[in-house]
């Protein structure tokens, strides 16, 4: 199952091998493909010592058409001197998928297409599995230009330097993308954002209970509530980096205290790259493009006004 190609492109990204890039502007938000998995696996492989470690993958193997085979053993391979190829390969281009319905144990599988997305610390896409449709979906998580390298993120991207790179040896390569390649004060900057979108949700209940009391209390200055989540928005954007775990929060905050303020503008602009971020993370909107059409039927539609 596969979005039409116009979408994508698969070809040579110079020191990074093979990569997508993008046929067409993808904006926020936007299926770039859907697909079904070669093959999925337990992320434990059985081990068997003797002379076919990995009997069970074999066996799997040997199921598959000859085009999905010939597709599988031409994907790359960061640990050739492994004696099990296929084990390689797996270990080289897998996809977390999670659990499966009915049972307890982690997952993971290995596509055609997909599998051949580069990482980068500052994705521009996030790759998700859609138990319903059996299949993994990549969606913009940004504006893609025409001709731009697709990026998704292999580790915890909000991790130091340091840390991130040790998690990507694996991989068999040293990340060089923009975040990784910053040095002197940039670096340290970076650094110290990434660290604070890392522990961001900290204390979401106080700056949740903190808004409410804002809306509720005329003599606080309008925009004494937004500063600390429009500094945070700010760090994302400066990371490129929307930390799933997290961002949400702070757009919800700052949209509720435009809807307050009566600021229809605003409430529209955080609610519309909610919108967005949902459909990429998610693949749906959770409601939040029905506040970007109309946030004066919110709740929180001139609270602050009603309070003075």
């Amino acid at each position: 199952m596969h979005q039409p190609s116009s979408l994508y492109r698969i070809s040579d990204a110079g020191p990074d091998g093979v990569g997508m890039f993008a046929g067409s502007n993808i904006p926020m938000g936007h299926l770039l493909i859907s697909e079904r998995p070669l093959l999925v696996f337990p992320e434990l492989l059985p081990y068997r010592h003797g002379a076919f470690p990995y009997a069970e993958l074999e066996e799997a193997l040997g199921h598959m058409s000859s085009d999905n085979r010939d597709a599988f053993f031409n994907l790359s391979n960061c640990r050739p001197s492994d004696p099990c190829q296929a084990k390689g390969i797996i270990d080289t281009n897998a996809l977390p998928l999670g659990t499966l319905p009915g049972g307890k144990h982690q997952y993971a599988a290995v596509c055609k297409e997909i599998s051949r997305i580069n990482h980068s610390c500052s994705p521009n896409a996030v790759c998700r599995f859609n138990h319903t449709t059996f299949t993994f979906e990549v969606r913009a998580l940004s504006p893609i230009p025409s001709g731009s390298q697709i990026f998704i993120t292999y580790i915890d991207p909000a991790l130091p330097l340091a840390k991130r790179q040790a998690a990507l040896s694996s991989y068999g390569f040293t990340c060089s993308c923009d975040a990784c390649s910053l040095t002197g004060p940039a670096l340290d900057q970076s650094e110290t954002r990434r660290a604070l979108i890392a522990r961001a949700d900290s204390d979401v209940e106080a700056r949740d209970a903190a808004l409410e009391r804002w809306a509720r209390t005329p003599g606080i200055p309008d925009d004494y509530v937004n500063r600390v989540d429009k500094m945070y928005m700010a760090m994302f954007e400066k990371e490129k980096l929307y930390y799933e775990p997290v961002w949400e929060a702070f757009a919800t905050r700052l949209c509720k205290a435009c809807c307050a303020l009566e600021d229809d503008a605003g409430a529209r602009k955080w609610a519309s790259l909610a919108a967005a971020l949902n459909d990429a993370y998610t693949g749906g909107d959770r409601g939040w493009r029905a506040v970007a059409d109309a946030p004066e039927r919110t709740c929180w539609w001139g609270i602050r006004r009603r309070s003075i």
